[in-house]
Parts: structure tokens; sequence; C-alpha cells
């Protein structure tokens, strides 16, 4: 006899809360277990009554995200990125945190994730920053959670979810798969009987199948053994004879046999069987047969799926070549920050990825599918629509809905297809629908579903998803380059379109694009090249400053360039770039995505919301479903006994999603007035009104229930509505809508900038007895119409380079605006100037935005420029000055007329340079004839002045002289205390040599420095500089310190490094400080070091310095040293860059012993040459120094090669941005 598969996709569906009674005593396991629980049925063993009762995470653990800028301040975070790895106690450094976690009984810290390959996406997703607390104690983990996710050191927090399973060629069974080739062959099931598919009559609509043997007829047949299907679920029979495998991992036991031997076992090799069964003879044959799968099990030995093995197994599969993963699993949540890292991951490498919409009958569908870079599959029934559940309640499984339109022919009443949002291609819709309900493979022997090696009715929706995961591979099989947004619109742009009693033409939240078609998608792969069609999406779209935003492309048509713009001036022709949005506003969004055939345009207009951190009164329109597990900046919450509770949970049901806000006691009998207050800016408004879900918990009737108005930011307030829980059935949920203008005007209020929206209950029980529950708030209003986009531009022709000043002639008050200058350039400033370097006919486009929308005029051809007519430069300059010792330093200025474009200067010493007012130092004695040759596009000129420069010898070589070092091994040197929290350090690990160095440090509120105790005599000196070694720890972003000069009179800041820009913590770095001679040199010349006075406890260690001088020739300094004297250079030397990290600029110094043509070149880490600085030209004795702007190029590894006759050297940097 034939058994029946589980349904898998088993989600955490309340089909009714375990019942407890309203007692003071009430035991707290059941307590918990009331808020918490979740009833689910194994629906492999068919139809059931009776469910079982589970808390839906993991009770012994947390996973926590820090901040960027925490982790420079976590010391006890300092764990080797392996997963696993741990922390040598609980204890971060930071001391809020700490104490929550010792208090709630945390006992460890771990690395969770397995060390991805990408390190530079895995830090634009903060996959480092994300660590595992583990609990002994029982511990309330969501009441934890919610505590931890408000602390500002932390970036988010997740419970580590449990996810739950949601299965012509020769092989014997395929006859017997409808999927492949519907004959209205399925045998209808004995209801009320066997409950099997055993009745003699067949049931289908013949037909309605994926046309699996005409996409096997086009040339990539089977599939290519080198597309890799990922089955992240519990894993996949070793050594099977059907499944052609490679090598896997299994990270619910953490051991690389990823083979299908939980206590649970089965479920992922019927998915591997679906998706891939081989076309060999035997058995069962998948949908790519000729494709191999990647068992990737996250099941552990008690058959549990936990999240936190999802997200290594996406991060594996990421890394190890995998084209395709399904997820026949989910939780039913609405998202999971720590598991939409390791998705958008692995979507950006190549992945693409597939997932269980769930067996509920659910109008919402479950997690990960709900994602928006996840393909949510469905379940087809074998006559042409929707898999739907019976709509008898007693013929349902716990936990599922019953359907108005009633069972499907497939008979199986007791489950059906989730269904999503009516609004096509958002998160949560279905996208595409499947088979199901077919023969697969089963773990070999007695073990898995059925006693041979093959099961003959894989079912639910976790048989839809490898199917179309197989499908997917087919595609990739017969388009290798194709991206997963190319594959996703393969499969949706070619499904068979379904109609039904529920479904009507085209696509419809039911069956989404509708029935999955293999040979239009491997067709609709097409090898006729076409313009692409733009699409993208962005995550997450709205938050506050700074926003870090993921783009992702999802074009059609094989695009090969990008242009973005982001809204906010800046752009990227990165196919996937990520933006941070440091400033308030609303910006649209713009991807123009471009190939041989053509390009295409899509805007997204008012796509990113970003706010103020600082802004505590919120705009409208304002909603809020609590989906983010925290309340945002616009809410403040008051109790009035520290046993009053106000928490945003997912205990006890909320309206929609998967959070709402919950008031009530923690111990019964005690009075609290719990108070939750939204803050709204209505200035200006009209028309306003506020929309909220409320339930009650058995409360009785207070009458200080209810909801409350105020003008004046809370100082006073009316009531406006009362909350009689008398009034209402118990744990109902009940909709409000109030018209604010109406009833704040009963109540003599105005609508003012600092009104206040007062939720409010008075309760002395937990939840059980005496609680309130609030959910889907928004607030809407009207202040006025979008702007009317208008502008003007001066001049609209003219010749290169053309600079344009553009002025915003809108109306309707913009708030922002995005402007595109048709050249690839862009600003998001109302006025902007634009200069156009290039000839060329521009079209001039600006968004106009405002809250209550944005539109956008576009000018065509509205710029013109051309090449300019006119005569070439005459070569004019001057020098000064222009006699004097050697080191003889002349600045030379341009006096050329005709606009020259570039110069070429020959000093006579060797020495070149291309600048257009360069300086240039003789090292020796001598007459030199200088030229100068200046061009633009109409010619050239030189203009040679002969003997024009004459150096002579001051009786001596020109000498660096030492005027002081310190290393402060023996005490504070040539320096004292300047006061603030300056001090000596001798720990030796900030120290850049020996043990001790000084440290300035800004704890006390009063600036830190040291300083020269006596002055010296620098009159006689050239030039002077001073030369370093530092450390900082714990600087804020921003935050710098200076190096000050005392000239005789007055101290002068010669010099400022600043954190993020010159620096970073927790790095040594080598700085050397020039004083030129336009600075005075005096008698009493003094070095000074200051830091800032922020009052936090920042550090910068200073050693090792140096202060010199360098003599004109023959006398010397006239100071009395002991030694240190350093003469001009004996050989050539590559002598660093400074500073490094740095961001965009960084200056290279060489030294010279003679004169020598010179090559300087910029390499990225592939090799790659991104620059040439020096070519071939003759330098002159001494060092050099030369800068590169690197802001073009993205952050990474760099390495800059000095080239001379005889001579390279290599040396790495590393750009920070």
């Amino acid at each position: 006899m034939k058994r029946i598969l589980n349904l898998a996709l088993i989600i955490f569906v309340l089909a009714a809360p375990v019942a407890w009674a309203a007692s003071p005593d009430a035991p707290e396991t059941a307590k918990a277990m009331e808020n918490s629980t979740r009833v689910f049925v194994p629906v492999q063993d068919g139809f059931s009554q009776t469910g079982i009762a589970s808390l839906p995470y993991a009770t012994d653990r947390l996973l926590v995200q820090f901040k960027a800028d925490t982790m420079d301040k976590a010391m006890g975070l300092e764990i080797p990125w392996e997963r696993g790895a741990k922390a040598a106690g609980i204890a971060t450094g930071l001391a809020d945190l700490d104490d929550m976690m010792e208090e709630a009984g945390a006992v460890s810290i771990e690395r969770p994730y397995i060390r991805v390959k990408s390190q530079d996406k895995a830090q634009d997703l903060g996959v480092d920053r994300w660590f595992m607390y583990r609990f002994d104690a029982d511990t309330d983990l969501e009441d934890l959670a919610a505590r931890v996710r408000a602390d500002k050191s932390v970036q988010a927090v997740s419970l580590d979810w449990i996810a739950y399973p949601a299965a012509t060629p020769s092989d014997p069974l395929f006859p017997d798969h409808w999927g492949h080739n519907n004959t209205a062959q399925l045998p209808d099931l004995d209801w009320g009987g066997t409950y099997e598919h055993t009745l003699p009559n067949t049931v289908g609509t013949v037909g309605f199948d994926a046309n699996a043997q005409a996409a096997w007829d086009a040339s990539q047949g089977y599939g290519s053994a080198g597309v890799i299907v990922a089955i992240i679920d519990s894993g996949v029979d070793a050594g099977h004879p059907d499944l052609r495998q490679v090598a896997g991992y299994d990270y619910g036991d953490n051991d690389s046999n990823p083979t299908d031997d939980s206590a649970s076992p089965g479920h992922g090799t019927a998915c591997a069987g679906v998706a891939a069964a081989m076309n060999n003879g035997v058995g069962a044959v998948g949908i790519a047969g000729g494709c191999s799968i990647m068992p990737l099990k996250v099941a552990n030995s008690a058959g549990s799926m936990y999240f936190s093995s999802i997200q290594n197994a996406l991060y594996h599969a990421a890394d190890n070549g995998a084209d395709i993963a399904s997820m026949s699993l989910g939780a039913a949540i609405s998202s999971d920050s720590a598991t939409d890292a390791a998705i958008l991951y692995a979507y950006n490498a190549g992945v693409t990825i597939l997932a269980a919409t769930g067996n509920e009958n659910a109008s919402s569908i479950s997690y990960p599918a709900v994602n928006q870079y996840v393909i949510g599959v469905g379940a087809a029934s074998p006559c042409g629509e929707r898999k739907r559940s019976s709509s008898s309640s007693g013929e349902v499984n716990p936990g599922v809905s019953t359907d108005p339109n009633g069972y499907t022919c497939d008979g199986e009443r007791w489950w059906g297809s989730n269904y999503g949002v009516n609004s096509q291609d958002a998160a949560g819709a279905v996208d595409i629908i499947a088979p199901t309900i077919l023969p697969t493979t089963d773990i070999q022997g007695s073990g898995g579903y059925d006693a041979s090696d093959y099961s003959g009715f894989f079912n639910g929706t976790s048989c839809a998803t490898p199917y179309a995961a197989g499908v997917a591979a087919l595609v990739k099989s017969a388009n290798p380059g194709f991206t997963p947004a190319q594959v996703r619109s393969a499969l949706v742009d070619n499904a068979q379109d379904v109609t039904s009693v529920e479904s009507g033409s085209g696509w419809d939240r039911y069956t989404g694009y509708g029935m999955i078609d293999a040979a239009a998608s491997v067709g609709g792969g097409g090898s006729t090249p076409v313009a692409p069609t733009a699409a993208f999406v962005g995550s997450p779209t709205s938050g506050t400053f700074p926003l870090s935003v993921s783009f992702s492309d999802q074009s059609a048509g094989v695009p090969t360039s990008w242009n973005w713009t982001f809204g906010d001036g800046a752009t990227s022709t990165a196919q996937n770039p990520s933006h941070t949005y440091t400033v308030a506003g609303t910006f649209s969004v713009s991807l123009t995505a471009t190939n041989a055939q053509g390009s295409d345009a899509i805007t997204k207009n008012a796509y990113i919301t970003v706010t103020d951190p600082g802004d505590t009164y919120a705009s409208l329109p304002y909603s809020t479903g609590f989906e983010s597990g925290s309340l945002d900046q616009y809410w403040t919450t008051y109790t009035s006994s520290s046993v009053g509770r106000i928490q945003v949970t997912t205990a006890n049901t909320p309206h929609g999603g998967s959070y709402h806000l919950t008031m009530d006691t923690s111990t019964n009998g005690t009075y609290s007035q719990n108070e939750g207050w939204l803050q709204l800016n209505l200035a200006g408004t009209g028309q306003v009104d506020l929309s909220f879900w409320w339930k009650d918990f058995s409360d009785e009737t207070h009458t200080q229930d209810g909801v409350y108005f105020s003008d004046n930011g809370g100082a006073s307030f009316v009531k406006v509505l009362d909350l009689n829980g008398a009034s209402y059935t118990n744990n109902v949920w009940s909709n409000f809508t109030l018209d604010v203008d109406t009833e704040a005007a009963g109540a003599g209020l105005s609508l003012t900038s600092n009104f206040v929206v007062k939720f409010q209950q008075y309760d002395n029980y937990g939840i059980t007895t005496d609680g309130m529950a609030f959910d889907d708030i928004s607030v809407t209003g009207s202040a006025g119409t979008p702007p009317v986009a208008a502008f003007s531009g001066t001049p609209t022709s003219g010749t290169t380079p053309l600079t344009v000043q553009f002025t915003d002639a809108s109306t309707g008050a913009p708030t922002s605006w995005s402007w595109t200058f048709g050249d690839g350039g862009a600003s998001s400033a109302q006025n902007p100037s634009h200069t156009y370097n290039s000839a060329g006919t521009y079209t001039v486009a600006l968004t106009a935005s405002n809250a209550f929308g944005s539109d956008v005029n576009t000018k065509t051809g509205y710029i013109t420029v051309t090449d300019p007519v006119g005569n070439p430069p005459v070569a004019n300059f001057t020098g000064t000055p222009t006699s004097g010792t050697a080191p003889l330093a002349v600045l030379f200025s341009d006096a050329s007329t005709n606009s020259p474009t570039s110069w070429s200067w020959n000093f006579g010493d060797g020495g070149t340079s291309t600048t257009r007012n360069p300086s240039h130092t003789y090292a020796s004695a001598g007459t030199y004839t200088v030229s100068l040759a200046a061009s633009n596009a109409w010619g050239s000129d030189t203009n040679t002045k002969t003997g024009y420069i004459t150096v002579t010898t001051g009786g001596g070589t020109a000498v660096w002289e030492t005027i002081t070092y310190d290393d402060f091994e023996a005490g504070w040197g040539s320096y004292s205390d300047g006061g603030g929290d300056c001090s000596r350090y001798t720990g030796g690990r900030r120290a850049y040599q020996g043990s001790a160095a000084l440290d300035i440090q800004d704890n006390s509120g009063t600036r830190s420095s040291f300083y020269h105790t006596t002055g010296y005599n620098v009159s006689a000196y050239v030039d002077l500089e001073v030369d370093f070694y530092f450390y900082a720890y714990s600087m804020d972003r921003v935050e710098d310190f200076w190096v000050q000069y005392y000239n005789g009179s007055a101290w002068q800041t010669v010099a400022v490094f600043t954190v993020s820009v010159d620096f970073v913590n927790n790095t040594f770095y080598h700085a050397t400080v020039q004083i030129p001679n336009t600075y005075n040199y005096p008698t009493n010349a003094k070095l000074r070091f200051m830091c800032d006075a922020s009052g936090n406890a920042d550090d910068v260690y200073i050693d090792q310095i140096t202060f010199r001088g360098l003599t004109s020739g023959g006398a010397g300094g006239g100071l009395d040293l002991a030694g240190g004297d350093q003469d001009l250079p004996s050989k050539i030397s590559l002598d660093g860059n400074y500073p490094n990290p740095f961001n965009p600029m960084t200056s290279i110094k060489f030294s010279l012993p003679r004169e020598l043509p010179m090559t300087l070149r910029i390499f990225n880490a592939r090799g790659q040459e991104v620059a040439t600085l020096i070519q071939g030209s003759t330098m002159g004795i001494g060092q050099h120094t030369v800068t590169w702007q690197g802001g073009n190029n993205p952050s990474g590894v760099y390495f800059y090669r000095l080239e001379a006759p005889g001579f390279v050297q290599t040396d790495k940097m590393i750009m920070l941005k």
C-alpha cells in the first residue's frame, strides 16, 4: 500500500491556545506556554484532528548583532571568526548589556556562523557582527530580546526560530508522475477509509502539467551536472543510486556527513528526488535529472531545524558553487534580521533561492518565502487550480484554515497551499505554483516514509518547491550566465495562467503568475538577444540615518552595464550596489540597465524614506505594525508602578504580522497605569484619521482605560475614547477609526506640532486576566498636494567646459530634489550648478518631492554643448625666488594666456612636472634653464628662460638635524603634561616600541595635551618637520587630535588627524608633519599634541617623536646636538605612504641619491593598473612626495610600485571609504 507523505512546511499557526486557569498562582511554565506556543501537525501522517504544542524557537540561545562602532569598544567580542568559537566569558566591556545578560543567566558567547569567502559583502551585511549568547537557566527570551534590542550598542536581535518541513524517461515511476505529464492518472483518495490514494478511479485534468517532456527535448536536456541544487533540509540519503550528489555539510550536528539520518528522516531525500532524481531506468525521475544535488543538512539528531543552521547553510551554498537553493521549510514570522542577511549574501553571490509558501490554506505566506529575494512557491492540484483545503472545520488539521470554495479534486482535504498579499511582485506575494503529490526518492531500505527506496505520493508545498527549483536548474543549464533575477523572470514570465473559482485571468494572489512551465521557461530564456527590462529592489526602504540600503538588480534581458542614481546626488555603476543615506528625506531611485541591444530605465519615486533619529514627532502619513520588534522613536512609554509592563511581543496572536503592543502587569494584585504615547507633528494638516486594532484579555472595565489626546506635548490630556473591555468579546480584535479633527475640536484642542495620542490601560493582573493589545496603527491626513516640478537652466548652450546654473521653479513646496543632467551626473541640491565637459545634446530631468508625493519634469535635448574654437596658448611663467643657496625651493606660477589645459615643465636639473603651478627644490649649486610647454585643444607653445635659476652652495651639505627625540621609556623627556587627562602610559601594548608612550585622553571634559617644556632656536633652519607614531583607541566617529607649533608668539595648528578619515582605532600609524618656512622660525619654538574634550574616554597614544630641522648647508642649524644628523639620501628608497588606511587621498614618499628617470604606478589586488603617477620622468636628488587621489576607485587593498634603472620596489596600502 502506498503511504501518503508529509505535507511539508508545518508552520507555527495557533489554532487554539492551551487553556490555563486565570489564577494568581498559575504555574509560570503554564503562562509561558500560553503566551508563546503554537499547535502544529506533522501532515506526512495525513488527516489528524489533534496537534502538538511547541515553543517556536530555541529556548537556550539568542542571536545578537552589534553596531559597527561598538565593535572597537567591545574587547570581549574579539573572538576568531569560526563557527562555535567562544569568548573567555560573557563580559564584552559594554556595561549595560553585560549586566542584562548576567541577570538573564547567560553562560557563553560564541560565533554562530562559518567564515564566509566574500569578506566585503559580509562586512556590508554585518555578518561578522553577529554573536550567539547561550543560557543554562530558563529565560524569557522574548522579553530579553525586546530589552536587548533597545540597547544602544545593538543593531539587531533574532530568536533562533525553529523551521519545520513544509516531493519520455524509462524510469518505472515516470507514468505515475502527473507533474511531468498529466494524463489524469492520480488515484483518488479513500476519505473515511484508508485516507490514502488507493481508490481505483483516477483524477486530474489532462494536459495540466509542467510540460516536462518538451523541456527535456531542448538543448540542455535533463540539465547539466555542473548546475548544483542545494537542498537545505533534513539531509539527503548518502549513496542513493538515483541521486547525483556533490559534497555538502551537516549544520544541524556540525559535522561533514549530511545524510538523512535524524529522528525525523526522509523529507530532504524526497525533496532531492523531486528536483533531480536521475533518468537512469531506475525508480523515479526528477524534473532536472541531469543536475547535481548539494545536501545541506539543517536538522539536528533530534530532527529539529533551527534558523541559525539554515543561515550557515545559505552561506555555505553561496561560497561553494550552488546555483539554486531549495527550502521546503519555514516559520510563521514576517522577517528575521540574521536570516535576511544570509539570504541577501547568497542572492548577491548568484544563488537563485526558492522556498515553500506553507500548507495552512492561510492568507499569508511563510518565512523565508516572504523575503523579497526568495521565489515563493505554492502547490498546484492536478485539476488545474491551487491546492485547497476543505470548507468543513472537521476535515482540516489543527492550524489549517478552511476554504470557502472547498477542497480540490486530489481529495487531500486536510491542507491547502498558503496564498499571499494581493500585490503583484511584492514581498509576501506568491510567485508561482508547481505540482505536488508526486513519486520521488526515499531513504534506502526500510528507513524514511516507505519500506522501499521510493515513495509514491510526496505532497505539500514541500513537494512543489523542489520541483520549481529543478525547473530553475534547467533554466540555468540552458543559460549559464543568468542572474537570480533573470532565472526568476524566466519562470514567472513563462508560467501558464490559471483560472478557477478563485483565480481570474492574469496574476492573482492565489496562484501568482500561474503554473510553472518548464518548456516555456527554458525556451523563454531564449538565445535571441533582447534589450533589458530594468527592475530592482532595495532593502531596507526606510529607517533613520545613517541608513545603509542594499540594492539588487532584477532586470531581465541580460544587461551588461548598470547606472544607478540614489536621489541624494550619489550614483553607482555596480550591478548590486550598497548605498548609505546620511540625511533625512524621501528619495527617488533610478536604474538604467543596458546591453548591446539597448537600454531601459525605471524610477521608483519616493522609494527610500530616511528619518532623523533625533526627530521624536512623526509627520503624516504614519503607520506601524511593530514589525521591527520594538517601538520606533515616535513612541514613549510610562508605567505608574514597577510591575507595569508594556511590551512589543509575538505572544498572544498579533492582528497582522509577527508583533503587536501589549499592556499588563508582571505581578498579580498590584495596580499599574500603563501609557503608550504616540507623538505626532500635525501642524498644518487636516482631515486626519487615526485607525488602530485593539483587543482585551478578560479585562474588567476601568475608567482610566481609553485613548487620550494632547496638543501640548503631553502636559495635559483629554479622553476621546473609552476602551470598555466588558463591551467586547475577549481576545477578539476590534477596529477603531477616529476623526482626529472632529475629536480634537470637540475637546478644545488644536492640531499642533507636538500632538500626542495616548493609549492607556489600568491593570492589576497579567495578560491572561487583565491585559490589552494594540496593532496596525495608522494616522493619515492631508496638508497639501504633491509638487509640480519645473526648472530652468542658464545658459542652455555653449562650448566645453559649459557650466550651467539650474534653478528650481517647482510649485507645491517640494522638500527634496533629484536631478539627472543627461551625462551621468546627478544632484540632490535645490539649485545645483553642473559642468558639461563633452560636446553633445543632453536631456535634463528634475524629480521634486514632498510628503504628499513627487513629480518629474523632463526636458529633452535641453542643453547643447559644442567643442570650442579658439587659439593655442602663449606660454609664460614666473618663479620665486630665482636665486639662493642649496637646497633652494622655488614656486613656479603659470602666466600663460589663451587658457591652456595642460602643462609640461622642465626645471633644468632633470626634474619635471605636469601640474599648473609646481614647487621644485634644487639640491645642488648651479645655473638652471627652465622651460614651460603650455597646450590646449588648438595647439601648444614653449617658453624657455635660459639661466633663470641660480643656486649657490652654503659652504657645506644641507642636512636634517634632530632637535629633540623622545621615546618616553625613561620619563616625559623634553615634554610636560599640558592638562586634562594626559598621562604617561607604560602598558606596552599601545606603545609603538618598548613599553611607554604619552596618552592624551578626553575623559575629564577638558582638552588633554602635552608640550615642549622649553623653546628651541630654529631660526637658522630652512625647513622643519615632526615625525611620530600613534595608536588610537575608542575614538568615536569624526573625533580628532592635533599637532600644534608655537611660532614665538602664538600656537598654530599644523596638522589635524580625524578618525575614520585619517585613521581607524586599534592600529599603529606613522606620521610626518611638515612645518614649512612660511611659518615663523623663532628662537623659542615648541610642539604641542592635543585632543578634544567630548568627555567619553577616548585615547591617542603617541610615541617616538622626532622634531628635526633642515640646514641651509654650511654652518648647520646652530644647535649643539648629541648626534642624530641625517645626510641626504645615499640610496633609492620607497619610504611608505601616509595616511594608511586612507580615504580618498594619500601621499607616497621616496628618496633619490642622484638624478634618475622614475616611474610610479598603482595596482589593485587583481594586479590591474589603476593609475600612473610618474611615467619615466627624471627626478632630482632628495626626498619626493607624490599624492594619489583614489576617490574614483572602490575600497580595498592597492599596491604602489616605484621603478628606476636597476631598481623595483612595491608596497601595500588600503583605501577605506
